[in-house]
């Protein structure tokens, strides 16, 4: 098992493409519902949450990470690895970086 999360701007583009799924729904509801999945996003990439999950051998990814700051964002908050479009540029990154192990 593994959890894989988003960094919080790909999660708030991804609420918003919830929310805005039925166009019936009133805005004050579409509001709610923005705050919750941006909550919710905001503690699946939190540090503490990921350390938990580390501690008890569940890795964590994060998607997508096309860019060298969201990779390093990626792994300053404890990510096992990143899934990337650009293998290569990570490939890369890792041997700029060799602070951020490289295992499962």
């Amino acid at each position: 098992p593994f959890v894989t999360t988003s960094l919080l701007h790909h999660a708030k583009l991804l609420a918003w493409r919830i929310c805005l799924i039925n166009f019936r729904i009133p805005p004050s509801t579409l509001t709610l519902r923005f705050i919750m999945i941006s909550l919710l996003m905001s503690l699946l990439s939190s540090p503490l949450f990921i350390k938990h999950l580390r501690k008890r051998g569940i890795p964590v990814f994060f998607w997508v990470c096309n860019n060298e700051d969201d990779m390093l964002k990626a792994f300053e908050l404890g990510a096992s690895g990143v899934m990337t479009d650009y293998p290569k540029q990570l490939a890369e990154f890792l041997k700029k970086h060799p602070e951020f192990p490289i295992e499962l």
